[in-house]
């Protein structure tokens, strides 16, 4: 499992509409992205910090979507939300646990 981390400094009084955003209009696209597996969206109200994780069944089909313009079309709608543009980093996932 592969998996993409983006993170990224929310503005002042957005934090509901950018939650709003990922659950109504980013998950729906990213959901029908092949090999797409998961979606995390974690906030930090003290200090606006935001941190979304998506899993992917390759490495390929993670870098497929920002090859294309999927991935750029998701962030562009977060720049409402969010101040400055967000880091993105990758993993490979080397331990797996649900209960």
């Amino acid at each position: 499992m592969h998996v993409r981390a983006v993170t990224g400094q929310r503005r002042p009084g957005k934090t509901r509409e950018s939650i709003d955003l990922v659950r109504y209009s980013v998950l729906a696209v990213t959901k029908a992205q092949k090999g797409f597996r998961g979606f995390y969206q974690l906030n930090d109200a003290s200090s606006g910090k935001s941190l979304a994780i998506s899993t992917w069944d390759t490495e390929a089909d993670m870098m497929a979507g920002e090859i294309s313009s999927y991935y750029l079309e998701q962030i562009a709608k977060m720049g409402i939300a969010f101040a400055g543009s967000p880091t993105v980093e990758h993993y490979e996932a080397s331990v797996e646990a649900s209960v």
